[in-house]
């Protein structure tokens, strides 16, 4: 079943069965708190026991988080598959607040997933299905910027991603509806995309992504 793992002392590897939860991701707080998204509900991990406190979107359209990351502040963010939605959670509070995609600059099913907090202390996505692309959600005003990837569908759908010491996002291309593997980068001061078709040697499928020392 589902699993949360932790490396520990000397390559310890503790597992933890999370059964009925379906999480995608999972967030760790500059507090040391360890989040994990679920259908509707995200939850606070207790890695001493095992147990997780759940806290349920109250809202008319039920969400279905995907990914999850963390803020500066403390607050969590998530991407909301289901009701097209960046959302965020105040742990402190419990408050969840959400920010639906709007239509236009975004297309219908404009489906968010990956997310993470850019150096700019905006919130960055990656959109696919009908709207391959990525979009950033200023948090103090609520506005959103679209970012429309070249290629669209032949390019692959922008999956998961991550910024450079430079400011650059970037991001991975799955194969969805054809097109190929990629792996694209946006400068956001220009709005200039870079994608490689197929850079990865036997990855069809490429997902995950993180950046160490400016390295992909």
């Amino acid at each position: 079943g589902p699993m949360v793992e932790a490396g520990g002392p000397k390559g310890l590897l503790t597992v933890w069965e999370t059964t009925p939860l379906e999480q995608y991701d999972l967030a760790v707080t500059s507090n040391g708190s360890v989040w994990v998204a679920s259908d509707d509900k995200v939850y606070l991990f207790d890695p001493v026991d095992g147990s997780a406190a759940s806290y349920a979107a109250p809202f008319l359209v039920a969400p279905d988080f995907a990914m999850i990351t963390p803020a500066p502040d403390g607050t969590l963010w998530m991407s909301d598959s289901f009701g097209e939605r960046i959302v965020r959670f105040n742990p402190s509070t419990g408050v969840f607040t959400p920010y639906t995609l709007p239509k236009p600059p975004f297309a219908a099913d404009a489906i968010p997933f990956g997310i993470t907090v850019g150096p700019d202390g905006k919130i960055w996505f990656t959109t696919g299905y009908s709207d391959y692309g990525l979009g950033r959600l200023d948090p103090v005003s609520g506005t959103f910027t679209r970012f429309q990837a070249p290629g669209g569908a032949d390019r692959g759908m922008p999956v998961m991603i991550a910024f450079d010491s430079a400011g650059m996002a970037w991001f991975t291309c799955d194969v969805h509806s054809g097109g190929d593997p990629g792996l694209g980068r946006l400068n956001p001061g220009t709005g200039s995309f870079t994608v490689w078709s197929d850079p990865y040697t036997g990855a069809v499928t490429p997902f995950g992504l993180v950046v160490v020392d400016d390295e992909i």
